[in-house]
């Protein structure tokens, strides 16, 4: 493999999510080593250029927006999904076959698009970033035709050759990545004048999404025990910030504050004292499936971590670099919190280790390590 990538990528684009942010960044990445498209579909207010601003795209990175049916702000929002996904996964079957047949690689993480793509191109990367539970028909085929499957934990990659019957050289293993530059530690001070944090109290923080599994309930309920710590949940989707208010906004000490431009995420992460990750157990796509961008961006701030003990995250978070807490016990990670904002030394020790830790986890590196894998 010499010259090109191309990467499907479904769903609103620029976006709140976690999986638009994912393809920007493996997208960027990977343009260090050959052309990347980048295909996502054309919703409403979505233009090229908005997309380009908003996650720093290079010029080697090419978006092209392919056309979809939006029903997302209309009667029929119910059958938005399913129909926009067929769309488009349609749409880009077609602009393979026109356009880029040759592609010398087609990337994706979405089941349909890279079963339709497996139908123009024999190098399609399917990537697994939950787990299949239903429709396992439809994945045994589409694991069976893919070029290579690519899972972002050592579980999934286990689990998939395990459960699939897949050979043990199709299925490669990267996790999740950060900008180490953009995440390098920062002056707590400047940080909190930036964002406009006056309080003396310790600050815990928390960035990303309100979804259950996330476990921010828990954090919530452990902001009631420690009224000595302002807590900030950074994050959301509109709705989920309402609901999420309507439940803990009488907490005091809990400042949620929803959706902010991930450029601001490093602010965040330099003004805090102490930096939580409160996964769930009860889930699956928490406890095994995921692999949170967060978590390294957590470790590349040089800030203390007090996160679940889960194996979603112990598979990366050393011991020895955090302060790990059993899942959903709001009074121990309450206890975890103020401990390690009160043994400053030990927190900062930890903090190190887990910086050096994540030095392999770098866009940079992964993409370097994919194209390795994918040029043999």
């Amino acid at each position: 493999m010499t010259k090109r990538l191309f990467v499907i990528f479904h769903g609103r684009f620029p976006s709140e999510r976690a999986a638009a942010l994912y393809a920007a960044e493996h997208a960027k990445s990977l343009a260090a080593y050959m052309p990347v498209v980048l295909v996502v579909p054309r919703r409403l207010g979505r233009g090229s250029a908005s997309a380009r601003d908003y996650y720093c795209l290079p010029d080697d990175v090419r978006v092209v927006y392919l056309p979809t049916l939006d029903l997302f702000y209309t009667p029929l929002r119910r059958i938005a999904f399913p129909v926009s996904y067929f769309i488009f996964s349609c749409a880009a079957l077609l602009y393979l076959f026109f356009h880029l047949r040759s592609a010398d690689a087609v990337d994706t993480n979405e089941a349909l698009p890279a079963l339709l793509a497996t139908l123009a191109s024999r190098r399609v990367v399917y990537e697994v970033h939950d787990f299949p539970e239903r429709f396992l028909w439809l994945y045994r085929i589409l694991l069976r035709r893919a070029w290579h499957v690519l899972a972002t934990n050592t579980w999934k990659q286990n689990e998939l050759a395990a459960r699939f019957k897949i050979p043990a050289g199709k299925v490669l293993m990267e996790r999740n990545g950060v900008n180490l530059e953009e995440f390098a530690p920062g002056s707590r001070l400047e940080a909190r004048g930036a964002l406009g944090i006056v309080s003396e109290a310790r600050v815990a923080v928390y960035t990303g999404h309100l979804y259950g599994w996330k476990g921010t309930d828990t954090l919530a309920a452990a902001a009631r025990l420690m009224p000595d710590v302002d807590v900030y949940v950074v994050g959301g989707t509109s709705a989920d910030v309402a609901e999420f208010k309507k439940q803990y906004g009488g907490v005091g000490n809990l400042h949620i504050l929803g959706h902010r431009p991930h450029q601001e995420m490093p602010l965040w992460l330099a003004a805090a004292d102490v930096l939580v990750l409160p996964n769930t157990a009860k889930e699956e796509i928490s406890a095994r499936y995921t692999s949170p961008m967060k978590l390294f961006e957590y470790m590349a701030s040089g800030r203390p971590i007090v996160a679940s003990r889960i194996p979603s995250i112990t598979e990366v978070l050393p011991e020895e670099g955090s302060f790990l807490v059993p899942p959903d016990e709001p009074d121990a990670m309450a206890k975890a919190i103020q401990g390690a904002c009160g043994n400053l030394v030990e927190a900062e020790r930890r903090a190190s280790r887990a910086r050096v830790a994540v030095l392999e986890y770098s866009w940079d590196k992964r993409a370097e390590r994919i194209f390795k894998a994918l040029s043999q």
